[in-house]
């Protein structure tokens, strides 16, 4: 105990925990990251350093965004020139068991935490202007160029409604195969090729569809004649077909063109794609500003702030 209450008078608000370039982490923000945790998950959050370090990185980020806001004056500007009356406003009533057992005073613990939650607001609020400024910019010309280079994606292919007669090699007409097919050229009408299909067919649904499997694209028909059948016209295809030693008979039933993209079909997906991608971006850039610096990191202060948050798991 009295090793905690000598880490209590030598570890100031305002000492940094980490730094990258001009922008810090004071001791300030983190206590003011464990006051707002509920207080029965403060105990908890002692125990994981990992955590703690985590946190000390997303709340550094935090910070390089507060820094850019009031740095570029963006403060004035209405997605952000409200947040310091709300923040003044708003009430903070410190529950004692905080700031008494980290020895603070209550006036400097409440300041710590009014600025940590005001850095908070600004890091929230700048995604919002970020896409704002986006869909109030190119996000339209870029969704538009972005469609005309990948419309291809957007294509509604070719369909083909087909239907099979499968003549296995097992079957007793499998040597009447070629009469089959010239019958079937002879009166190439869907409803003689069903009727074939109910006398002939081994497929296993061919009772219950006639040999008519429905519509297939280009893709979707896995057979390794799907070329040739993809090029035929309408009607009974003129060609057997033999694979692993089944012959199989087919009619195009019914030709689906592909169909073009239309922009006003997408449009609004390409634009919440790109807008999103683009703000997670700019978001990235300004955290990125510091990238070039180093995290220097105040060894002898980190050394002791896991033990100074242990009086939450004292008894």
């Amino acid at each position: 105990m009295k090793i905690i209450l000598l880490l209590l008078t030598l570890l100031q608000q305002d000492d940094f925990l980490l730094k990258q370039g001009v922008t810090s982490v004071g001791l300030g923000d983190l206590d003011a990251y464990v006051y707002l945790l509920p207080p029965e998950k403060r105990a908890g959050f002692v125990v994981d350093e990992n955590q703690i370090e985590k946190n000390l990185i997303t709340i550094l980020n935090m910070n390089i965004v507060y820094d850019h806001v009031i740095n570029s004056e963006l403060n004035d500007l209405p997605t952000f020139n409200k947040v310091a009356k709300l923040v003044a406003d708003k009430v903070i009533d410190l529950d004692d068991e905080f700031y008494m057992k980290l020895g603070l005073e209550q006036k400097q613990a409440e300041s710590s935490v009014r600025s940590f939650i005001e850095k908070k607001e600004y890091y929230a609020r700048m995604l919002e202007y970020l896409k704002t400024d986006l869909l109030e910019g190119r996000v339209d010309q870029l969704a538009k160029e972005y469609f005309l280079v990948n419309k291809s994606q957007w294509l509604v292919p070719e369909k083909r409604e087909l239907s099979v007669i499968l003549i296995n090699k097992d079957s007793e007409y499998y040597s009447e195969v070629e009469n089959i097919m010239n019958e079937l050229i002879e009166n190439p009408s869907i409803e003689n090729f069903e009727s074939y299909a109910l006398k002939y067919s081994a497929h296993p649904s061919v009772k219950k569809n006639k040999g008519n499997l429905s519509y297939f694209t280009k893709k979707s028909f896995n057979m390794p004649f799907v070329d040739h059948v993809f090029s035929a016209p309408q009607g009974v295809v003129s060609s057997i077909y033999k694979y692993k030693k089944d012959y199989y008979l087919v009619r195009v039933n019914d030709i689906i063109p592909q169909k073009q993209a239309d922009y006003a079909e997408h449009e609004n997906k390409i634009k919440q794609q790109l807008t999103e991608e683009l703000v997670d971006k700019k978001f990235q850039n300004i955290i990125n500003t510091q990238a070039n610096n180093k995290i220097e990191i105040n060894s002898e202060l980190m050394a002791h702030v896991f033990e100074r948050y242990k009086v939450f798991i004292e008894q």
